[in-house]
C-alpha cells in the first residue's frame, strides 16, 4: 500500500499532532516550511497538513478541504486563570503566548510604530505578521511598518513567545511593553484566533479524508496523554524550564469544535477589510536576529 505523505511544520505548538503518526503504516511525515506547505498541497505533492490563515482561505478557493475542526488556537479559557491586568500582560501570559509584540511604549499611545520582524517569525511564522497587521490596523488603529533589516531602527519587535520568552525579555532592553497577540485578538473579537487549520489536497476522496480524520484524532489523543514527556523533550532541546514548556502546550486547543465556524467567519471578514498591499509580506531580507 502506498504511504501518504503529511506535511510537518516545525512550529513547537504543532508537535502534539505528529509523534506516533509514522507508526500508522499508511503515513509518512515530511518537514515542510510554512511558506511551502500551501503550494505543495495545491499541487497534490503532499496528502494533508496544517496551514496558516491566509493560505487556508486561498486553499479553500483552490478546492482543498478542511479536515473537520482540527487546527491550533489558544484556548480562551486559559485567560480566566491568568493575570492579564497589566498593560501588555503578565509574565505568565508571555510564556504561554504564541506571538508577542514588544514595544517601547503603550500601543494605544503610539502615533506610528516601526515593527522589526524577528528571524524566526519571518522564516517560519508569516501568520504572525498577518495577526500583527490585523490588530495594528483594525483594532488599535495605529499606522505602522514592518521591517526585516537586522540593522534597522525599530521601536517594536514581533517575535515568538513560548518557553524561551523569559530570555528574550531580558534581551529586549527598552521594550518594556509586551502584548500577547492571541489574547488581544480574543479581547477584540471574542473568539479564538486559529493559527493553523488542517487541510487536505483537492483530490482526496471522502473516504480518504474520513480515514485521515480518524487517524489524526487517534494520534492527537495519544500524544496529549503523553504531554508531560513531550514538554520535557522540548524543554531540554530549547534549554528552558520544563514547567514553562508544559504550560505552553497546555494553553493550546487542537480542535476548534463550536468555535470553528465563528472563528473562520470573523477572520475571513477581517482579512477582506485589509487592502492587498497591506498583506504583501516581505519576500526579501532575513529578519531581526535575536
Amino acid at each position: 500500500m502506498e504511504q501518504k505523505v503529511l506535511g510537518r511544520i516545525g512550529h513547537q505548538a504543532l508537535s502534539p499532532f505528529y509523534p506516533r503518526f509514522e507508526s500508522v503504516a499508511r503515513y509518512l511525515t515530511f518537514p515542510v516550511s510554512g511558506r511551502a506547505m500551501g503550494d505543495l498541497l495545491r499541487r497534490g505533492r503532499i496528502f494533508a497538513g496544517p496551514v496558516a490563515p491566509l493560505e487556508y482561505f486561498r486553499l479553500l478557493k483552490a478546492g482543498c478541504e478542511p479536515l473537520h475542526d482540527y487546527g491550533l488556537f489558544v484556548n480562551p479559557y486559559i485567560y480566566e486563570n491568568m493575570d492579564t491586568t497589566h498593560d501588555g500582560g503578565a509574565m505568565a501570559a508571555l510564556v504561554q503566548a504564541p506571538y508577542v509584540l514588544m514595544m517601547s511604549g503603550p500601543v494605544h499611545r503610539s502615533k506610528y510604530v516601526r515593527v522589526g520582524v524577528s528571524e524566526d517569525i519571518f522564516h517560519g511564522c508569516p501568520d504572525a505578521m498577518l495577526l500583527a497587521q490585523l490588530l495594528l490596523t483594525l483594532y488599535w488603529e495605529v499606522p505602522h511598518s514592518l521591517g526585516t533589516d537586522p540593522d534597522g531602527e525599530y521601536d517594536a519587535l514581533l517575535c515568538e513567545g513560548g518557553p524561551t520568552m523569559r530570555s528574550r525579555i531580558r534581551w529586549a532592553k527598552g521594550l518594556g511593553y509586551a502584548y500577547d497577540l492571541a489574547l488581544e485578538w480574543y479581547r477584540w473579537r471574542k473568539t479564538p484566533y486559529a493559527f493553523y487549520r488542517w487541510v487536505s489536497q483537492p483530490d482526496v476522496s471522502n473516504l480518504g479524508r474520513k480515514e485521515l480524520t480518524r487517524d489524526l484524532n487517534l494520534t492527537l489523543e495519544l500524544n496529549l496523554r503523553n504531554l508531560p514527556s513531550l514538554a520535557l523533550e522540548h524543554a531540554n532541546m530549547l534549554d528552558c524550564q520544563r514547567h514553562d514548556s508544559l504550560a505552553y502546550y497546555q494553553s493550546f486547543g487542537y480542535r476548534l469544535d463550536l468555535w470553528a465556524e465563528n472563528s473562520e467567519a470573523q477572520l475571513g471578514g477581517m482579512i477582506e477589510l485589509l487592502k492587498n498591499s497591506e498583506l504583501a509580506f516581505m519576500d526579501s531580507g532575513s529578519g531581526v536576529n535575536l
